[in-house]
């Protein structure tokens, strides 16, 4: 029997227990493994994410700002032709002109389209840029434009009922024009994305200084032509007071001097001379001109009978103007 020598034994320990520590060490944990395959699963996850979100953010915001292109293009469009339409004025009575072709008609389109694409913007499944800096200052311009044409609708119905009679009438359409322009302006600087690609006709801006020029002529010719229509009726005044003297006079011979010829061949002298009440005062109550060549007046004559009562006779005179430029009584009735 062989004894086993103490030495050999714990020489097998030594190496055993190397032997365990090398398999130990070459063996990962259990926690460590797992923290491993949960961090590669969380980098996936993120990575994943993250692209989701760019192709999807970057898909949107691409959609939006090509959206929000074309609205932009359709206000190109209209206020060319708004543009193009106001060119073909000369004055400011063309614009009140009606029909389909005229200003106003292409002012209504334009702001009927203007109303679309703010409504678009502002609708609750607006763009995808909703909510930007650009797309505040496009809402801005867009509510300024549209108050701006509203203005000018005004500016044309004042026009037609001839209600403007000073420059100060139209100073609100300026004031909103000049707002219209500032907020332009503003529009530009904030559109970092390059989403103008056409900017407005500035055709636009210059319309309101034009109107006023158109205003302000029109307004010259209507002074003229109240001076020229004064003048005129003075004339036809002045006719029938001399008229009136010579009936005063009982002079028959210059009464005809101051009748057309139709009057004239109505005319019967002598009523005019067997006339038993004296005429003490001859009155202008009021003048109208009717047109280029007629007139009416409207006179009072005071009479006083042989009995002494007073007597208040009302006469409507209608003057025609002659072909040499001269007021003469076509007829005097009393009314």
């Amino acid at each position: 029997m062989v004894s086993e020598d103490p030495a050999d034994s714990g020489s097998d320990e030594v190496i055993y227990e190397e032997a365990e520590n090398i398999r130990r060490a070459t063996r990962p944990p259990a926690l460590t493994i797992l923290a491993t395959i949960f961090a590669g699963v969380l980098i996936v996850m993120i990575g994943g994410l993250a692209s989701y979100y760019y192709y999807t953010v970057q898909s949107q915001t691409g959609a939006g700002t090509k959206t929000i292109s074309e609205q932009w293009n359709t206000v190109v469009i209209a206020t060319n032709q708004l543009t193009n339409s106001f060119a073909d004025l000369n004055k400011f009575e063309d614009m009140a002109l009606e029909g389909s072709s005229s200003f106003e008609t292409a002012l209504n389109k334009t702001n009927g389209q203007l109303r679309d694409v703010l409504y678009k913007l502002d609708s609750p499944g607006g763009y995808s840029l909703s909510g930007n800096v650009f797309n505040s200052r496009l809402t801005t311009f867009l509510d300024d434009y549209i108050a701006y044409l509203r203005e000018m609708g005004r500016v044309i119905e004042k026009g037609r009922s001839s209600l403007i009679k000073e420059m100060k009438d139209i100073d609100t359409l300026k004031t909103l024009s000049e707002a219209m322009n500032e907020s332009y302006d503003n529009l530009l600087v904030a559109d970092k994305g390059s989403v103008i690609t056409t900017t407005l006709s500035r055709e636009l801006f210059a319309i309101a200084s034009e109107v006023e020029d158109f205003v302000q002529t029109y307004l010259d010719e209507q002074k003229t032509k109240s001076d020229e229509d004064d003048a005129e009726k003075t004339a036809a005044n002045d006719v029938t007071t001399k008229f009136m003297q010579a009936y005063v006079g009982k002079d028959v011979v210059a009464m005809r001097l101051y009748l057309t010829p139709a009057a004239e061949a109505d005319f019967q002298p002598g009523a005019v001379q067997e006339e038993t009440s004296e005429i003490k005062s001859y009155k202008i109550a009021d003048t109208r001109k009717l047109s280029d060549t007629k007139i009416e007046i409207d006179a009072t004559l005071t009479k006083e009978t042989p009995d002494g009562v007073t007597v208040t006779d009302k006469r409507l005179f209608v003057m025609l103007k002659q072909s040499d430029g001269k007021w003469l009584i076509d007829s005097y009735r009393s009314v």
